[in-house]
């Protein structure tokens, strides 16, 4: 999936909050014109985190201003996003302010929050923080092939179904094209922390022709990529 951030993008000022610069200012996005600093990057993207796994990137404030500048720096309010930093005072034309973003989640899922920077007579600006949890999938057989059987007779193969992902993640199992010579069971589940689980096919022929059934195993989690087994009797 593909997430759009928009090129414009203001924080007014909020209400009740434990900072000054956060209740009376407003907040624009780091690509605005209008202000001395400049952010590098404009956004802030942790992709592929683990939970309780940190990640860490940097941020640089750049005066493009013509003349020295101070700043004030408003970090993340939530617990997941740590910056730091270490403060120059006046920054002179050309230099940089270099942060620090650090980031533990403890949830495979989606997270934001952003870095406020208040300038003394210029344009405020915000860096949007935002981290992406691993893509898990699922590991089974490209291809499972039972050979020949007996006319209504029935065979049977345990499939092992094992993901990359330390939660517990539900899965279900659809079949792209079906045979009604195949079973499938369970059709949905559990698959256990970095653990592995099985599904049962069973081949129980009626007639002498050759039998094909495709499946695909999908994993109930954001960004989850599904895998695919061909059946073959």
């Amino acid at each position: 999936a593909t997430m759009s951030i928009p090129e414009s993008l203001v924080e007014k000022p909020a209400t009740n909050t434990k900072h000054r610069l956060i209740d009376t200012q407003s907040y624009t996005k780091t690509s605005s014109k209008r202000s001395w600093i400049e952010a590098s990057p404009h956004a802030v993207h942790l992709r592929g985190f683990q939970p309780s796994k940190s990640k860490k990137t940097t941020v640089r404030l750049i005066n493009r201003g013509k003349k020295p500048i101070r700043t004030h720096i408003i970090g993340p309010e939530s617990k997941e996003f740590v910056l730091e930093y270490s403060r120059k005072g006046l920054l002179i034309p050309g230099a940089a302010e270099v942060l620090t973003v650090k980031f533990i989640g403890t949830e495979l899922r989606y997270y934001t929050d952003c870095i406020r920077v208040h300038v003394q007579g210029s344009d405020n600006v915000i860096v949007p923080l935002h981290a992406h949890p691993a893509a898990a999938k699922v590991s089974l057989p490209d291809h499972l092939d039972f050979g020949s059987c007996p006319l209504n007779e029935r065979k049977s193969r345990r499939v092992k179904l094992s993901a990359s992902t330390s939660v517990d993640v539900g899965f279900s199992v659809l079949p792209l094209s079906r045979d009604a010579a195949f079973q499938v069971e369970p059709m949905s589940g559990t698959l256990t922390a970095d653990g592995e689980t099985y599904i049962t096919v069973t081949y129980h022929p009626r007639k002498y022709v050759t039998s094909t059934m495709k499946l695909q195993v999908r994993l109930e989690q954001d960004h989850a990529k599904p895998s695919t087994c061909t059946v073959l009797g």
